[in-house]
C-alpha cells in the first residue's frame, strides 16, 4: 500500500542564505606532512636483542597481581619475574613431576623447530 505525501499548502519557503567561508588559522604543505611521517616513536614492548617472544594470554586480574609482584620484588620486566617463579617451581617438582616436565619440554621444543 502506497503512502501519500501531504503538502502543507500555507508553507512558505524561506530560501537558502549564503553560508560564510571562513579561512583557516593554519595551512599544511607538504614539508608538513613530511615532518609527521619522518618523526621516530618508540615501539612499546619491544624485545630485547638476540631474544625471541611469543603471545601468552593472561587475564587481566592475573596480569594485575603480574605486574603488583614485579614492582614490589623489584624486577626490571615482567619476563625476569615469570622466569624467576618458574625456575622457583622447577626446582620443587617432584621426581614424577620433573619426568613429565621434561617430556612435556622436549615435545613443545620439537614443535617450536619444526615451525
Amino acid at each position: 500500500m502506497a503512502m501519500k505525501l501531504n503538502k502543507d499548502r500555507n508553507r512558505k519557503l524561506s530560501g537558502i542564505k549564503e553560508t560564510k567561508i571562513s579561512t583557516p588559522e593554519h595551512t599544511y604543505s607538504e614539508a608538513d606532512n613530511n615532518k609527521v611521517k619522518t618523526k621516530k616513536t618508540n615501539k612499546l614492548g619491544r624485545p630485547r636483542k638476540n631474544k625471541q617472544y611469543s603471545s601468552l594470554r593472561i587475564q587481566k586480574q592475573s596480569v594485575g597481581k603480574i605486574n603488583a609482584f614485579q614492582n614490589t620484588l623489584g624486577y626490571v620486566s615482567q619476563d625476569d619475574f615469570i622466569a624467576d617463579i618458574l625456575e622457583k617451581a622447577e626446582k620443587d617438582l617432584t621426581a614424577e613431576q620433573r619426568t613429565m616436565f621434561n617430556m612435556y619440554l622436549r615435545a613443545y621444543e620439537i614443535r617450536t623447530k619444526t615451525k
